[in-house]
């Protein structure tokens, strides 16, 4: 994969809006951590992260700085589906893999579908798209 300071976790569909159920009514998207790795498997440290748009400010009870508080009890919400993350570095990193862990309520809020990929000069390159049901909340995915 390329390496990049700014990579973005877009998030399309959640769990409650789905192909088998179009016409729900999306109550926004959540999640308690993310990490990056790079291919041999290390985490990367995230300096920041910010959710572009979102409902919450990032240091707010539910802002885009608990997925990467270690902490996998509190959460991220945005009120929107989609929903964008852009995680900064700080340095050029080549990110082969991610993983999320859900929150630990409202499972309709859990990602359905999701893109990630670099983040440059404001342009999302879509390294990776998938869409896939989720077991139950507070479950790590990679």
């Amino acid at each position: 994969p390329p390496a990049g300071t700014d990579y973005m976790l877009r998030f399309t569909a959640v769990r409650g809006v789905t192909t088998n159920n179009p016409n729900a009514v999306p109550s926004g998207v959540q999640l308690a951590e993310v990490i990056l790795r790079t291919a041999n498997g290390q985490a990367v440290p995230i300096a920041y992260v910010y959710n572009p748009g979102g409902s919450n400010a990032p240091d707010a009870r539910e802002g885009a700085l608990k997925l990467i508080d270690g902490d996998t009890t509190t959460k991220w919400h945005d009120d929107s589906v989609p929903s964008e993350l852009i995680f900064h570095l700080g340095s050029s990193v080549n990110v082969a893999t991610f993983s999320f862990t859900t929150a630990n309520d409202n499972p309709q809020r859990d990602p359905g579908c999701w893109e990630f990929g670099t983040h440059a000069a404001g342009t999302f390159t879509v390294l990776s798209s998938a869409c896939a049901t989720l077991p139950e909340c507070g479950v790590t995915r990679r």
